[in-house]
C-alpha cells in the first residue's frame, strides 16, 4: 500500500504500487509534510523526503531512479537549508534536475511542497 498526500487538504489516498510502476515511470505530486503544527522548514523537508523514500520503496524503486524534482518554497530564504538537506538525502549517486521557486500560495503553515518523477528501463 502506498500513501500519497494531497497538499491542499492533507488527504491520504491509497494506491497499489503496480498501478503506478507498470510503464517505467512514477509521478509523485504535491508532497507536503503530514503535520504542519509546530514544525519548521527542516522538519517538513525531511518528513517529505522520508515519504518519497517510502513511496519509491513500495514501488520497488529508490531515489537513484529520480529524474526531476519541482520544489515550491513558501520563503526563498529557505533555499540554503533546502540544499543542505537535499544534498545529505540525495548523496552523490543521483542528480535529478531540480526546479525551485518561491510560492506564496502554499497551504497555511506549509513551508515546502515537492513533486518528483522517477523513471527506469522496462
Amino acid at each position: 500500500m502506498i500513501n500519497i498526500f494531497d497538499s491542499d487538504v492533507v488527504e491520504v489516498m491509497d494506491m497499489e504500487a503496480g498501478d503506478l510502476s507498470g510503464d517505467g515511470k512514477i509521478f509523485l505530486l504535491a508532497q507536503t509534510a503530514s503535520n504542519f503544527d509546530r514544525t519548521g522548514f527542516g522538519e517538513q523537508m525531511r518528513s517529505i523526503l522520508t515519504g518519497i523514500d517510502s513511496f519509491l520503496e513500495g514501488a520497488g524503486r529508490n531515489r537513484s531512479h529520480l529524474i526531476l524534482a519541482n520544489i515550491d518554497l513558501r520563503d526563498i530564504n529557505d533555499f540554503s537549508e533546502l540544499n543542505v538537506i537535499w544534498d545529505n538525502w540525495m548523496g552523490s549517486d543521483a542528480t535529478p534536475r531540480r526546479f525551485i521557486r518561491e510560492s506564496k500560495d502554499l497551504p497555511r503553515q506549509c513551508f515546502v511542497r515537492i513533486d518528483v518523477a522517477a523513471a527506469w528501463a522496462i
